[in-house]
């Protein structure tokens, strides 16, 4: 059975929030501030929880980027597969803060948003906040 999930991609003067996960699914990559919906939460709570706890930074919600669809080689729970349904969010990081990630993550990077990542899901996510951001691609 999929997984309701959010995810939130953090941004501040564009640039993206990704951190490297120590943990399946994507162990070693870097990922989008996210994780599993509570029962009884907002999606909206649900994405400023989980990405304020992964980051460690004050956030203001903005937009809904999208719902995706996905499916990983591997579970942190010993499956054989992940699926998730992702509720994707814009966020912005109040300037001046520092990110402080958790034990689940290993570092993090400000990603250019105009950069590929090489990941579909990523950059799908990383056009729509240009497109919302007015930020060209070159």
């Amino acid at each position: 059975m999929p997984l309701v999930c959010v995810d939130t991609l953090v941004v501040r003067g564009g640039f993206a929030l990704l951190t490297r996960r120590r943990q399946e699914p994507q162990a070693g990559s870097l990922w989008l501030q996210g994780g599993r919906m509570r029962k009884g939460e907002t999606l909206e709570s649900a994405a400023l929880r989980t990405a304020e706890q992964e980051c460690g930074l004050r956030l203001t919600l903005s937009v809904p980027l999208g719902t995706f669809s996905t499916v990983f080689d591997a579970s942190a729970h010993g499956g054989a597969t992940t699926h998730t349904v992702n509720m994707t969010f814009l966020a912005h990081a109040w300037s001046g803060d520092d990110p402080s990630i958790d034990a689940a993550h290993e570092d993090f990077t400000w990603w250019s948003l105009r950069r590929a990542t090489g990941n579909a899901y990523l950059d799908q996510v990383f056009k729509l906040a240009r497109t919302h951001l007015k930020i060209g691609e070159s």
